[in-house]
């Protein structure tokens, strides 16, 4: 969304510019340009107000009329508010928000539209506003998308290790919580998932298609809808692996699962309401595989042992 100048601050501007009228287009233009630019240099106020003052107070003062005086005095109060409205359009500018979530899932709809569900365990970084010609957000962990549909400004994820994902508009959940891949799920649209350091590591995905990137290989597949379990009212497992399953429910209930070799991909079908707790969820799979053994060693830990017999 692109951000206008305000009466005030462009007569400002047209100050400072000094009636010239292409430096004051080239400033309008870098006001526009610069909504989701992120800085990396901090400015404070604080101190800036400090040094102006102790300019003032260790020039001489002029030997002139009262007059002189008040120019002067002009002059200081221009500069101030100059300062003042430049770092409170600095603010503004470059204006992001960071959504951190623990043991909850939480939700954002950002400045175009886009409604994000961000799952637990999860951080999500976006502006508060975007440019006119793209839309940039960051996410650590995981997250479903439903995006607004903009043809002039592709929306943008940036993932851990450099990975990328870019849409116009659809919607889709991407899975940033393994250490060595990432999962891309697209519900509806088309998606494309690449990595930045690496143009043979790029797929384009379409609906009901997920797409896996890993150090040297990208791939897809078809899928099921389990892969929103964790944001749906209940969570439904369809023949999916032991290890992919305690994994969904560890991340619901708060706790981690520890699978010993055997385990691992032990297929399984069963569903977990969000009302049953954790020891609910442990004795249906359990009835699933008698001969596995799911011990409880602390309060947010489980080993699981045997095999899927």
């Amino acid at each position: 969304m692109k951000k206008s100048l305000t009466q005030e601050q462009k007569s400002l501007f047209e100050s400072l510019s000094q009636n010239d009228e292409a430096t004051l287009r080239d400033l309008e233009q870098i006001w526009d340009n610069s909504a989701s630019y992120e800085p990396k240099i901090t400015f404070n106020k604080d101190a800036a107000y400090g040094k102006f003052m102790k300019d003032i107070q260790t020039k001489d003062a002029p030997a002139s009329t009262s007059g002189s005086i008040g120019t002067v005095l002009l002059r200081s109060a221009i500069a101030i508010a100059a300062a003042v409205a430049l770092f409170l359009a600095y603010n503004s500018m470059f204006s992001y928000k960071t959504i951190k979530t623990t043991d909850k899932i939480d939700f954002a709809t950002l400045a175009d539209g886009t409604e994000i569900w961000l799952n637990k365990h999860s951080e999500l970084r976006y502006p508060r506003s975007f440019a006119s010609d793209a839309r940039n957000v960051s996410l650590k962990g995981e997250a479903f998308f439903d995006v607004s549909k903009d043809d002039s400004a592709p929306f943008t994820v940036e993932l851990s290790n450099d990975n990328l994902v870019t849409v116009l508009g659809t919607s889709f959940n991407i899975n940033d919580r393994f250490k060595t891949k990432v999962e891309v799920s697209v519900s509806e649209g088309k998606v494309n998932l690449q990595n930045t350091d690496d143009d043979q590591l790029s797929i384009d995905l379409t609906e009901g298609q997920r797409g896996i990137l890993k150090a040297d290989e990208i791939r897809s597949e078809d899928f099921e809808d389990n892969f929103l379990a964790w944001k749906d009212t209940e969570m439904s497992f369809n023949g999916e692996s032991l290890e992919s399953i305690l994994k969904d429910v560890g991340t619901f209930y708060g706790v981690q699962f520890k699978l010993d070799n055997a385990t691992v991909d032990c297929p399984l079908t069963i569903a977990v309401d969000r009302d049953m707790n954790v020891s609910d969820a442990i004795a249906g799979i359990r009835k699933t595989f008698s001969s596995i053994k799911i011990i409880k060693t602390t309060n947010t830990l489980y080993y699981v042992q045997g095999s899927c017999e």
